[in-house]
């Protein structure tokens, strides 16, 4: 009996709870029999009257459809009132609605993705009547999928009543909107079609990302916050902007692969020095967003853990990719403005930005450690171990390119000097 309970425990969760706890969540039928079973429900003739109503709704289903609509407004009119005494029962109608609009899976099929097509048919003649149509649509769809991303967001925040990120999973759809959103602030400003072109690409992975990190779990991604986390005001104020930063990062990091792959695949035009100069301050003006906010979201965490926790700074895994992030762009910064780093060494660093980010933004709740440990599995550690080695096959194609170009320029230089040097000898004076 035990284990039969246990296995109906999964399934369909149409009960809230009978407390009024903020821990408690809902139930399904099985839940409600093992808990009258272990004796550990403050009312377990109220647990069985709840299996009872589902007994009935089953019967009322093979006796007519009058029988079984009245069972079942018997049933709805017991969970909503319920629901309304928890305070939940106005979140029943905003979810109907999220997961009625799909608003995320349109955004990924029906906007990025086309945007992506119009993106690489745009490339295949980027001048001229037919550039300028893909570029449009190109625009029509990324600013469609960020409409709906911002829908969706927006509901979920209603449904669970606290800002839109507080789990792994709203990150990647609040990440995703934040690159698009920046992708194509700069575009508007910039007026190059380079970042536009990140705009619906970032878009699609973003969204795909989290659809797989939804089917990979296997369970509801809106789950309550854990107790470190229930500070609207903290979750405002640090997490949004901890997060933005990484979209800022993520971002850089695109840009820094435009930068090269344009150049490995002779994607510049007659202009391409002046081409590259240009993205290469769009990728230092992106990291320098992504200092700012990732050191005022690190901070704003260390007051926050202070609040909770009694302590600014306890070097726990979290806190340390934090200011890892913070350094790394610091970093690439002073060596900006000393000389140390030019065109190649920025953009291939703002590249391994990637690999900062990703490890901030996922690796270290994957450690098992810390106090912002929120669970581990071996499918999430596999692709973030993909991410970086993808990163680090990028990372030796630039590293070697950018050898190669070195290379190529010095023999350019002694052919020169070498022209130099016979131009220079005098002609022989007949005597």
């Amino acid at each position: 009996v035990t284990d039969l309970s246990n296995l109906a425990r999964g399934g369909l969760v149409p009960y809230p709870p009978i407390e009024l706890d903020e821990d408690a969540q809902w139930a399904s039928a099985g839940a409600r029999i093992f808990g009258a079973l272990t004796g550990n429900l403050s009312d377990p003739k109220e647990a069985i009257q709840d299996v009872v109503s589902l007994e009935n709704l089953y019967v009322a289903s093979t006796q007519g459809s009058e029988e079984f609509v009245t069972a079942l407004e018997e049933l709805r009119e017991t969970v909503e009132e319920r629901a309304e005494k928890r305070g939940e029962l106005a979140s029943i109608g905003w979810e109907h609605r999220f997961n009625k609009g799909k608003w995320f899976f349109r955004a990924m099929c029906f906007c990025f993705l086309p945007g992506v097509l119009f993106l690489l048919l745009g490339w295949l003649k980027p001048d001229g009547i037919w550039g300028a149509v893909m570029s449009i649509l190109v625009w029509s769809f990324s600013i469609a999928g960020l409409l709906l991303v911002v829908i969706g967001i927006t509901l979920r925040s209603i449904i669970m009543q606290r800002p839109p990120v507080g789990n792994l999973y709203d990150t990647m759809p609040f990440i995703a909107m934040g690159r698009v959103l920046l992708a194509l602030i700069v575009e508007g400003v910039t007026r190059r079609r380079i970042a536009l072109g990140l705009a619906p690409i970032i878009g699609f992975i973003g969204l795909a990302m989290a659809r797989m990190y939804e089917f990979g779990e296997g369970q509801d991604p809106s789950d309550p916050l854990i107790a470190v986390l229930r500070s609207n005001y903290w979750l405002t104020i640090h997490v949004l902007t901890i997060v933005l930063g990484y979209c800022a990062g993520l971002v850089a990091a695109g840009f820094g692969m435009v930068c090269l792959f344009r150049k490995v695949f002779g994607l510049y035009g007659e202009n391409e020095k002046s081409e590259r100069r240009f993205i290469t301050r769009m990728t230092y003006g992106t990291l320098c967003f992504t200092l700012l906010l990732s050191l005022v979201g690190t901070v704003l965490g260390g007051v926050w853990a202070n609040y909770s926790w009694g302590r600014f700074w306890g070097w726990d895994p979290k806190e340390n990719g934090a200011l890892l992030l913070v350094l790394w762009t610091l970093f690439i910064l002073h060596g900006r403005i000393g000389g140390y780093l030019r065109e190649w060494g920025i953009n291939l660093c703002a590249i391994f930005t990637g690999v900062v980010v990703t490890f901030s933004w996922w690796h270290v709740n994957l450690l098992g450690v810390g106090l912002h440990s929120y669970g581990f599995s071996d499918s999430k550690l596999t692709a973030v171990m993909s991410v970086y080695k993808l990163i680090g096959v990028v990372l030796l194609i630039g590293i070697g390119y950018a050898a190669y170009e070195k290379i190529q320029k010095r023999r350019e230089k002694l052919d020169r000097k070498k022209d130099d040097e016979v131009t220079a000898i005098p002609d022989p004076v007949e005597g």
